[in-house]
């Protein structure tokens, strides 16, 4: 579980930046909207690593606690929303690291014990359209890197 996890940072580290898909209705997050687990829905990505990581292991959930710790792990089958929790708390137990977010105005910061390690513009969607239900989290990497964008969808 922690090498999945280290793997799963290290792809995520050097990947960048693009804007809500055109279409896309949102609004900028609020930490109230981050607050708890999300399943990934899609993954559009530029780097190639990143593509190769989520066709082994499809399936990923996230956790954002209210009080601003963020964990999240990956695996090849499906999660039902107690399988998540557990996961997500195993991983945390053994990991060694320390998660955490803020969010700056639409900006969504993860650091690692303490330390910022990675970016995205964080919206949420407030209209579905062909590719995402109102209410999904959309991450797209800052300007800079190479185009990424993430569609969470709230487990439930």
């Amino acid at each position: 579980m922690n090498r999945l996890l280290i793997t799963l940072l290290a792809l995520l580290m050097p990947v960048g930046a693009q804007a809500a898909a055109p279409g896309d209705a949102t609004r900028n997050c609020q930490r109230q909207d981050l607050i708890g687990t999300w399943s990934l829905a899609k993954i559009e990505s530029a780097q190639a690593g990143v593509q190769e990581f989520y066709r082994q292991t499809p399936n990923e959930v996230m956790r954002f606690s209210p009080n601003g710790t963020f964990i999240y792990v990956a695996r090849r089958d499906p999660y039902l929303a107690s399988d998540a929790k557990r996961s997500l708390d195993n991983a945390d137990a053994v990991d060694g690291v320390s998660y955490s977010f803020q969010l700056q105005g639409e900006q969504l910061i993860l650091s690692r014990d303490g330390a910022p390690f990675e970016g995205f513009r964080c919206a949420i969607a407030v209209k579905s359209s062909a590719q995402v239900k109102t209410g999904d989290l959309l991450l797209t990497n800052l300007p800079n890197r190479p185009g990424l964008r993430r569609i969470q969808r709230k487990l439930r």
